[in-house]
């Protein structure tokens, strides 16, 4: 640790003394720019919640996309043959219930796996070595 001061001071007494040009010269962090800090919990469970959004969302994507729409086209279909047998309100009947069934399973998987993934989060292993290995973060 001695030599690292020493070597700063030489440093910046070199740079005092010196006619060097200003693209040549050294540049020191300010001292105390690192802080530590502590993550409260709901830093924690918002962080959570948005990864969990995220992972939701690509979930969807891959897995309730085309299951919903096809599950929501039924249902619009079942429902434009309680009511009529128009072919333009069929269709139409058809589209909304596609749409329907894609915002519910997204709404669906976005909401539950950011919930889970929010409060799983909020968790932090123990320092000491006790038996519980969760605590909640204070």
């Amino acid at each position: 640790m001695g030599f690292l001061k020493q070597t700063v001071k030489q440093l910046i007494e070199q740079d005092r003394s010196s006619s060097l040009r200003s693209s040549e010269k050294v540049l020191l962090p300010p001292q105390n720019t690192i802080k530590a800090t502590k993550m409260k919990i709901t830093d924690l469970f918002k962080q959570g919640f948005n990864t969990g959004a995220l992972i939701g969302l690509i979930l969807f994507a891959i897995i309730g996309l085309l299951p919903s729409s096809f599950l929501g086209g039924i249902l619009g279909l079942k429902i434009a043959g309680v009511f009529s047998s128009m072919a333009l309100l069929t269709r139409i009947f058809s589209a909304i219930g596609m749409v329907v069934g894609i915002l519910a399973a997204g709404v669906f998987f976005v909401a539950v796996v950011s919930l889970i993934v929010g409060l799983c989060s909020s968790f932090k292993p123990r320092t000491d070595d006790s038996k519980d290995s969760l605590i909640l973060i204070k």
